[in-house]
């Protein structure tokens, strides 16, 4: 397959040279003397050397480096932009233990900022947590100041940030947030409306 594509190739370009070649022999015989004079002379004074100040070679040389810039940097530039973002980065909101959690993601793609919030009148809650020692009588109280919101969790606050980790982890294999993400922005769109 290579050979056949390269013969085509030389053909073509052997049908090119012997084209021009009779186009340029018509070309002699049509045009007048005057226009082959005009053509040599034209290339003479292209081809001659002249001298002009040397400030010209500046400006020339100037003029090639900002074109050559120019140039690379619109050639170059779309492998340089930012890699589009994963679509599960639009996940960041989600209810776990009765409180609305959100989250950021790093630009590494970890989970940063996790955090519950009220989900009566959307403040930061703030928790408080047991200081027993035996692992069953722990507990954490999520708290809205504001409401008096009260959520209570088995376990220290770790225990909870831990478990809403692993929930978040598990909806982004089984796929589910993506409706909760989808549910997420039809709400936004609605309350800008409304």
């Amino acid at each position: 397959m290579a050979d056949t594509s390269r013969r085509e190739h030389i053909t073509r370009e052997a049908l090119t040279a012997v084209i021009s070649v009779i186009i340029a022999g018509i070309a002699a015989v049509i045009w007048r003397a005057e226009v082959w004079e005009a053509i040599c002379d034209g290339w003479v004074w292209v081809t001659d050397s002249t001298s002009i100040a040397r400030w010209w070679y500046g400006i020339l040389f100037f003029t090639f480096i900002v074109t050559f810039t120019i140039c690379m940097w619109r050639l170059l530039r779309p492998a340089f932009r930012n890699p589009p973002l994963p679509e599960h980065f639009a996940y960041r909101e989600d209810v776990f233990l009765g409180l609305v959690w959100r989250w950021s993601w790093s630009e590494s793609g970890a989970m940063v900022n996790l955090w519950c919030y009220c989900p009566n009148c959307d403040r930061r809650s703030a928790y408080q947590g047991s200081a027993d020692f035996i692992y069953e009588d722990r507990y954490t109280v999520f708290l809205c100041q504001a409401c008096g919101d009260l959520r209570r969790h088995q376990g220290d606050r770790e225990d909870a940030l831990n478990y809403v980790r692993r929930e978040i982890e598990l909806k982004l294999r089984s796929g589910a947030w993506r409706e909760v993400a989808a549910r997420q922005s039809d709400n936004a769109a609605e309350k800008k409306l409304g």
